[in-house]
């Protein structure tokens, strides 16, 4: 009879020493090719689709995918920013902040305003050659008339040389996520012009490297800023930033530092009517860090890297679709999105016309939502909870749940094509290794499953290989982006995941707890120390 398990637990400097020794991950080949490298994510993913699509649309996930790489650009933006405490000296975080965010944003309202007075010329000469007539526009009948289907709604680009730097680009983009007021100050500034404006989506592709993280803005454009601003084009520092920020960059606000939270009482910052003529009616630098919090979460949830990502966002835009619904089934209520939620809805909001017409559909929230950010804690607590429970009664699924890479594999309701679609892997040989990897009973079972339209949940063959071959996928991406980040010219092989799963789960004696860190459920040895489980990738 085997003796029963020790009840003692030996020290974690000890485990740490002794259980990398007795687990080893796979070793992945590795190349020095670039186009043999493994890449996160696979750069079609950020194919924008070829015509625009139907104004009461949902964002297509090349956006949504777009949009997290911005925001990566972002997050490695304010740690450059911070770096900048040197400058002043230690224990100035606040103080860089403060003075960059308010140069920022004087440099974005410079160039808004510039921008915005050619759009609107633009659509001043196109009306007058449609016959409509010129003068004042106040932006009522711009949906169009709903009881006849409403009425031509244009979009427009920006030109090439439009295209803003990086810090300008944080501005608007934070701005647009406010889309009541920034509705209301671009009809009472400039007319419509600007609300009918996409976010450059198309610029962005082309000015961020993916891998390096960097924006390279255009020769012309950094020209056209500096001509028309009178700013140079390359981002501000802190220490060549005003220690007082220009009265238009904080009307109506205190300028705000790192600490700074709303509380839970915030409301909505109204419009002032003694705001100047040319001035957003918004605390941008204060929206600027509120929005820093989000950029910060989905930097760690680190989906742009994510082996699912298309599965991912496919499964986004479905919830955000059913979460603009219960705005239409319980009127008057405040609901609160799950991250995933929240980043389709952010990324609808940056086209904002497109976003109110999509709204205001009959089959959707039949109104205009409004994105707020100002809550406390206390009150979104209360409210998640309620969408949560909202949520469950439309559709009967759980509403809030894990995001990290392990449990969207979970959820993966797909085969290899869409799990490997996070990124560049070689998809033939992926597909050939889940074959390989295979019985020939599982084959079979695989072929009848497709015959009858059945979808196989690639984990779903073997009870034994579940947890391995999820480990193996995890791992290897983790591997990628490990090397990515360091910079390392020794890439993983782009075939490499296939042919290891491909190989199968070898059963050695050796403790498969890695992959998911010490403590990790289904780790035996780990359990026979009497260690705790944990839950995470």
């Amino acid at each position: 009879m085997p003796s029963p398990p020790p009840t003692h637990t030996l020290p974690r400097s000890l485990l740490t020493t002794l259980l990398p020794l007795l687990s080893k991950p796979p070793t992945f080949p590795t190349t020095t090719i670039p186009s043999h490298r493994a890449r996160a994510p696979n750069p079609t993913i950020f194919s924008l689709p070829p015509s625009p699509s139907p104004d009461d649309a949902v964002p297509d996930i090349s956006e949504a995918a777009l949009h997290l790489l911005l925001l990566e650009v972002f997050w490695s933006l304010f740690r450059w920013v911070d770096a900048g405490e040197e400058e002043l000296g230690e224990g100035k975080v606040e103080e860089v902040r403060r003075r960059w965010l308010c140069a920022a944003v004087e440099r974005f309202e410079v160039w808004w305003e510039g921008v915005a007075r050619e759009v609107e010329m633009e659509g001043e000469l196109e009306r007058m050659q449609e016959g409509v007539g010129g003068g004042e526009n106040t932006g009522g009948d711009m949906l169009g008339d709903k009881e006849n289907g409403g009425g031509k709604r244009r979009r427009r680009k920006l030109k090439p040389e439009q295209q803003p730097p990086l810090d300008v680009l944080l501005v608007w983009h934070t701005y647009l996520l406010t889309p009541g007021v920034y509705w209301e100050d671009c009809v009472r500034l400039f007319g419509e012009g600007m609300l009918e404006v996409e976010f450059p989506w198309d610029m962005i592709k082309d000015s961020i490297d993916q891998d390096t993280l960097t924006y390279h803005l255009p020769t012309p454009a950094a020209a056209y800023f500096t001509t028309l601003t009178t700013f140079p084009a390359d981002r501000p520092t802190a220490s060549s930033s005003p220690s007082m920020p220009h009265p238009h960059a904080l009307h109506g606000c205190t300028c705000p530092t790192s600490s700074s939270s709303p509380s839970p009482t915030s409301t909505p910052p109204p419009s002032r009517p003694s705001t100047p003529p040319s001035t957003p009616s918004l605390c941008l630098p204060s929206a600027i860090l509120r929005q820093y919090t989000f950029i910060t979460k989905m930097h760690h949830l680190l989906f742009l890297r994510s082996p699912t990502l298309p599965s991912t966002l496919h499964r986004a835009t479905t919830r955000y679709t059913r979460f603009i619904d219960l705005f239409r089934l319980h009127p008057g209520e405040t609901m609160v999105p799950t991250l995933d939620i929240d980043l389709i809805w952010h990324t609808h909001q940056l086209s904002p016309m497109r976003y109110r017409v999509f709204c205001e559909c009959p089959n959707r929230a039949a109104r205009w939502v409004k994105h707020e950010d100002t809550f406390g804690a206390d009150v979104l607590g209360e409210r998640v909870e309620v969408t949560e429970r909202r949520y469950g009664e439309l559709c009967g699924e759980r509403y809030r749940g894990c995001l990290c890479w392990r449990c969207e594999l979970e959820r993966c309701g797909s085969g290899w094509e869409k799990v490997s679609g996070g990124g560049d892997t070689g998809e033939s040989e992926v597909r050939d290794a889940e074959d390989e990897g295979s019985t020939g009973e599982q084959q079979k079972e695989r072929k009848k499953e497709k015959e009858n339209g059945k979808e196989l949940k690639w984990w779903n063959v073997s009870e034994k290989k579940t947890d391995w071959e999820k480990r193996v996928v995890v791992e290897f991406w983790r591997q990628v982006e490990r090397r990515r980040w360091e910079g390392d010219e020794v890439g993983l092989h782009k075939g490499s995941l296939g042919a290891v799963l491909g190989d199968g789960f070898k059963d050695g004696g050796v403790c498969r707890c890695w992959g998911r860190g010490l403590g990790a459920q289904g780790c035996k040895c780990w359990r026979w120390w009497g260690g705790r489980e944990r839950e995470g990738v």
